[in-house]
C-alpha cells in the first residue's frame, strides 16, 4: 500500500491531510474484496495522519518550549538586547508555533472521522460478508460451517482492534518514558548549573516532579506489559487465521472444513480468554498478587 503515496511533495501532502475528506457512499452491489481494498487503504492513510498528528505536536511542543526560552534568557540574561530583534523573533517563533498547534489540531479532527468512518465499513463489510456468506451456505446442515467462517472473518477485526490498543498503549509508553529520559539528563545538567546560578534552583525541581510523575505513571499502569500482551494475542490469532486457511499445523489432521473451523474456534477463543487473563492480572494490585 506505500506505492499509494509514492512521490507525493510535503505540500501535497499537508493539502490532502488538512482537506474536510467527504465520507463516500458504499453502493450495495459493491462486492467483498474492492470493500475490502478500501478498507486497507483507509487504514493506511490513517497511519501517515496518525504519524503527522505526533510530528507537529512534538514541533509545536518545541516551539512552546523556545518561546518559554527566549522570554528567560531575555528576562534574566540580556539575550537579544536589541527590542526589535526581540520581539521579531518572538512574534516569529509564536505564528510558527500557532501554526503548528493548528495542524497538529487539524489531524487530530482527521483522524477522529477517519477512524468513525473506517468503523462504518467494517460494519457494513461484515454485513455484507455475512450476505455473501449466506448466498454460498446450504441448508440448516451448513448453518454451524457458515456460522464458523463468518467467525473467522471477524477475527480479522478483533486481531485489528488488538493491534491499535496495542499501538496506543506503545505511543504512551514511549511518550512518558521519552519525557522520563529527556527529563533526567536535563535534571543532572541544570542541577549542575544550579551551583553557579541560582535561576536554575527552581527549574530542576520542576523538571524532577515531572520525571517522577511520568514515571510513576509509567510503573503503574504498565503500558509496555499491556502493549505486549495485546501485539501478542494479535499475532497468535494471525496465524490460527492463515493456518486454517493452508490447512498447516494443528489443522493438517482435520478431514472436513467443518472440522478444521471448529478447531479453528476454539483455538481463538482460548487465545482471547488467556489475553482476558492477562489484562485481569495487570489490573490487580500488587498487594493482592503478593497474597495469591
Amino acid at each position: 500500500m506505500s506505492s499509494a503515496y509514492h512521490g507525493e511533495g510535503f505540500n501535497q501532502w499537508i493539502r490532502r491531510a488538512l482537506s474536510a475528506r467527504g465520507h463516500e457512499d458504499v453502493s450495495d452491489e459493491i462486492s467483498i474484496e474492492p470493500l475490502k481494498r478500501r478498507i486497507a487503504k483507509l487504514e493506511y492513510e490513517l497511519k501517515t495522519l496518525r504519524l503527522g498528528r505526533i510530528v507537529f505536536f512534538w514541533l509545536s511542543t518545541l516551539l512552546a518550549a523556545g518561546v518559554a526560552l527566549l522570554v528567560f534568557a531575555r528576562v534574566y540574561y540580556g539575550f537579544l538586547s536589541a527590542q526589535w530583534l526581540f520581539y521579531s523573533t518572538l512574534a516569529a517563533l509564536v505564528l510558527i508555533f500557532c501554526a503548528a498547534l493548528f495542524v497538529a489540531l487539524r489531524l487530530v479532527w482527521r483522524v477522529i472521522s477517519q477512524k468513525g468512518y473506517i468503523i462504518e465499513l467494517r460494519e457494513f463489510y461484515k454485513s455484507r460478508l455475512a450476505d455473501d456468506i449466506d448466498t454460498r451456505a446450504e441448508a440448516s446442515s451448513q448453518n454451524l460451517l457458515k456460522i464458523h467462517r463468518q467467525y473467522r472473518e471477524d477475527s480479522v477485526m478483533v486481531m485489528e482492534e488488538y493491534r491499535s490498543i496495542a499501538r496506543k498503549y506503545k505511543r504512551w509508553h514511549d511518550w512518558f518514558q521519552t519525557i522520563a529520559i529527556i527529563g533526567s539528563v536535563t535534571t543532572s545538567a541544570i542541577a549542575t548549573a544550579s551551583v553557579y546560578f541560582s535561576a536554575f534552583q527552581t527549574m530542576t525541581i520542576a523538571i524532577s516532579l515531572v520525571v517522577g510523575v511520568t514515571t510513576g505513571i509509567n510503573g503503574y499502569y504498565k503500558f509496555r506489559e499491556r502493549s505486549f500482551n495485546l501485539q501478542q494475542a494479535s499475532d497468535l490469532i494471525e496465524r490460527e487465521y492463515y493456518s486454517v486457511a493452508l490447512r498447516v499445523g494443528r489443522y493438517s489432521s482435520c478431514e472436513t472444513e467443518a472440522q478444521a473451523y471448529h478447531l479453528f474456534a476454539q483455538q481463538v477463543e482460548s487465545i482471547r480468554d488467556e489475553q482476558n487473563k492477562r489484562q485481569q492480572q495487570l489490573e490487580q494490585p500488587v498487594e493482592t498478587k503478593k497474597e495469591e
